[in-house]
């Protein structure tokens, strides 16, 4: 029951891994029970014990197989790929494995965001190999073009080619790239209709303006949208960025 509760509801991680973990306590004292069953009983008892064992291993392998099948959740697989490749192993030292998950994505491409090629060639750098770096983000720049055409009235793929434009050490077409965001974002302040939505542009626009190397502007505008966004979620990743970017000046 407590496993049904956490996978339907997760109020206290808001993931299945709690779930998960209640189901795999209660498999493992069934198991110990059928084992002691079996133990201190023989003949018909012993083989129907067997019986429920091998049922109860296909009944969870049916359900199991179920769930994945037409409960799948592949955004979330993909947002996992990505924080794994970008953050969580490469912040462990692990380059290689955070090499073969963008490998995998690159072969799988409905796990790839906007940022992962991005992503992908700072890896590449990090780990001394410009060439295929150069490679990456000669695709991810092509990309972020294609985006752009796509999307003309957003400022990301502007803001994500002017990063990739720095990488590639073409620092002259990376502050076009930048001012192009910059001025998308102010068009979009203009339109903003509430508070959250004012938030998030400007938070758009001190990404941007931090990227092109006005910090105290951007700090400015950040700063406003930590002010004007809601208590909760956004102003707890706003205020990370903050602390992730500004730590040197709060010390």
């Amino acid at each position: 029951m407590l496993a049904i509760f956490h996978l339907f509801y997760g109020v206290i991680l808001g993931t299945n891994e709690l779930a998960e973990l209640f189901l795999g306590i209660a498999i493992a004292a069934l198991s110990l029970n059928l084992v002691i069953t079996t133990k201190t009983n023989s003949g018909t008892r012993e083989i129907a014990a067997n019986i429920g064992t091998v049922s109860m291993i296909l009944t969870l392998g049916m359900i199991t197989a179920c769930l994945v099948y037409y409960y799948s959740r592949p955004e979330l697989l993909g947002k996992r790929l990505n924080s794994y490749a970008t953050r969580v192993y490469p912040a462990a030292g692990m380059y290689r494995q955070a090499e073969m998950l963008f490998e995998y994505m690159n072969h799988h491409p409905q796990f790839l965001t906007p940022e992962t090629r991005l992503r992908h060639g700072m890896l590449l750098l990090q780990m001394g190999k410009e060439s295929e770096a150069k490679t990456i983000l000669a695709l991810a720049l092509d990309e972020q073009k294609r985006l752009a055409e796509q999307r003309p009235e957003s400022p990301g793929p502007f803001f994500l080619a002017g990063q990739v434009l720095t990488l590639l050490g073409d620092r002259q077409e990376a502050q076009a790239a930048f001012v192009k965001a910059i001025k998308k974002d102010r068009a979009r302040l203009e339109r903003a209709k509430d508070a959250a939505t004012e938030a998030l542009i400007r938070w758009s626009l001190a990404r941007t303006l931090l990227a092109s190397g006005d910090s105290s502007a951007a700090r400015d505008q950040v700063s406003r949208a930590r002010a004007l966004a809601p208590e909760r979620g956004l102003r707890r990743d706003i205020e990370w960025w903050i602390e992730a970017n500004y730590r040197e000046e709060r010390q």
